[in-house]
């Protein structure tokens, strides 16, 4: 019995084998300067010996040999000289379970950061991105789902799918068949399979999408068409772009009023182009006294909002455009201009207020600076005197305090180190106090009771700067006169529509949020706008 038991127990160690390293593998450097790339790494085993090459994809440099493997399981290190001069040294361990290699590497200029790569199920070729670089654009899946392919600048293409909120780059496993992977650019395990077809040209004529366990879906190429076009509001000529579907006869439009970034037509131009995927014409511009529309930049509110009606005007008079079902698509600050626009206007059908603020744009800046505080673990004591401090510099714009009071106020907040995060204007008589002094104190609440053509407000659930806790209940409030009002919380979304994870590095993020662009579909259709 003794025997046997011993017997037993050798043939299972004989059993246990050694850590599997082969194969390839994706991931992302990031170097401690803050700056990062994308990386892979192929391991192959024969008899003799254990070989690996590197790629670095932004550089489209591939098959580089590694040198000075050592391989003591779950330790490996490696190296490669790059161009002959710059030395790359990585140490790091297998983590089976996680299916990952991370560590730790070293540049012979003295740069150091981490690494982490992840196992692929399917080979990685080397495929050159040139060759389906004609994958560009939109396709849709059905009738609301949509696939966004944008290229890197290197050449690898990244897909927003709609239906899902998942952002990840494609993985080609041959020349014309690829997998999306787990998150942005994590090979494993599979999300969905695609296959193109080509005509003689080599160009991209159809594509095939296929989650798994589902059957192949055929995607269809959305083709927008773009129109330059302009139109005046009290003799400033503001100049734009009319992005159109495919489809015939006349349509429903939208004028899109961007947040405060916005500056030129390109900034707002993938959400637009989204939204024109779905079956509308949508106006994108470059807001007054940006890009090549004429004017002082710095206005109040109700000019920007005229600007928007000017806009709708102009689009009444198309022979393409359905005048009875025009509408503004207003994100962020646009929440506030928008529904300035519409209130007492009936020639605007419809509003989309993409996380809009419900309180004046003081309150909405106290709240987001004095949450930043707290983020840093202030007590309430700290931020109640962060308050009395911000609340001093929003009434020197009222006028309500002197310069001299002003200066002693920037003073204190310097004095407690919060000049990064209440960020005051740094002079009395700075710029931006006419901005402050149009448009601070602007409460949108009267305006979003005046509403009455039918509204969808949007929040995500873990926005930060338009906090949805204040918000949503306001604007619910302001609106429960309005039958044809929707107002809707998009769980784990962010400002930005982004999904928030926590901890999670770039090259692991999954994308926005599931539900927000399913959310949008569905509305346009349920309001005919489609």
């Amino acid at each position: 019995m003794i025997i046997s038991t011993l017997l037993l127990l050798a043939s299972s160690a004989l059993a246990v084998s050694e850590p599997e390293l082969t194969g390839d593998w994706a991931g992302w450097a990031y170097l401690d300067d803050g700056s990062d790339f994308p990386m892979r790494l192929h391991w192959r085993q024969t008899e003799e010996e254990l070989t690996g090459t590197w790629d670095i994809p932004p550089n489209r440099l591939s098959g580089l040999a590694l040198d000075g493997i050592t391989w003591e399981a779950p330790r490996i290190r490696f190296s490669h000289r790059l161009s002959g001069s710059l030395l790359f040294d990585f140490e790091g361990a297998l983590d089976e379970a996680e299916r990952t290699i991370a560590g730790t590497f070293r540049t012979s200029d003295g740069r150091a950061g981490q690494f982490q790569v992840h196992r692929s199920d399917v080979p990685l070729p080397g495929v050159d991105p040139d060759s389906y670089a004609s994958l560009e654009g939109l396709w849709a899946i059905g009738e609301n789902r949509r696939l966004k392919m944008t290229p890197r600048f290197w050449g690898e293409m990244v897909c927003f799918d709609t239906g899902t909120g998942r952002v990840g780059y494609l993985f080609p496993t041959s020349a014309s068949t690829f997998v999306l992977g787990a998150a942005r650019y994590v090979p494993s395990p599979t999300s969905a399979e695609l296959t193109l077809k080509r005509d003689e040209a080599g160009e991209v004529t159809e594509l095939s999408f296929r989650e798994p366990g589902e059957e192949p879906i055929v995607a269809e190429r959305v083709v927008l068409r773009e129109e330059a076009v302009q139109f005046e509001n009290t003799g400033v000529t503001l100049s734009g772009t009319l992005l159109h579907p495919s489809s015939s006869g006349r349509r429903a439009a939208i004028v899109y009023v961007g947040g405060s970034d916005w500056t030129t037509r390109d900034v707002v131009r993938e959400r637009a182009e989204l939204l024109a995927s779905l079956g509308l014409s949508v106006l994108i511009y470059d807001r007054r006294g940006s890009g090549e529309s004429a004017g002082e930049q710095n206005v109040p509110f109700r000019v920007t909002a005229e600007d928007a009606r000017a806009a709708v005007r102009m689009l009444r008079k198309r022979d393409d455009i359905d005048p009875r079902r025009i509408g503004i698509y207003g994100t962020s600050r646009g929440g506030w201009i928008a529904p300035l626009a519409a209130a007492g206007h009936p020639e605007i059908a419809f509003l989309m207020l993409i996380v809009a603020p419900a309180v004046s744009p003081a309150e909405q800046e106290t709240s987001r600076r004095l949450d930043l505080l707290r983020s840093q673990g202030a007590s309430k004591e700290t931020v109640a005197e962060a308050a009395k401090l911000l609340q001093s510099v929003w009434e020197h714009g009222r006028g309500g305090i002197t310069a001299p009071e002003y200066r002693r106020v920037l003073e204190r907040i310097e004095a407690r180190g919060w000049t990064e995060i209440l960020e005051p204007p740094a002079e009395a008589d700075h710029e931006e106090w006419r901005w402050i002094t149009w448009n601070m104190f602007h409460d949108p609440l009267p305006i979003l009771q005046r509403l009455e053509c039918p509204v969808l407000a949007i929040y995500g659930s873990a926005d930060r700067v338009v906090a949805p806790e204040i918000n949503e209940p306001l604007m619910i409030d302001a609106l429960k006169k309005n039958e044809n009002a929707t107002v809707k919380v998009i769980p784990g979304a962010d400002h930005g529509f982004g999904l928030v994870e926590e901890g999670v590095r770039f090259h692991q993020r999954h994308g926005e949020a599931p539900g927000v662009w399913p959310t949008i579909a569905r509305w346009l259709r349920l309001h005919d706008l489609r």
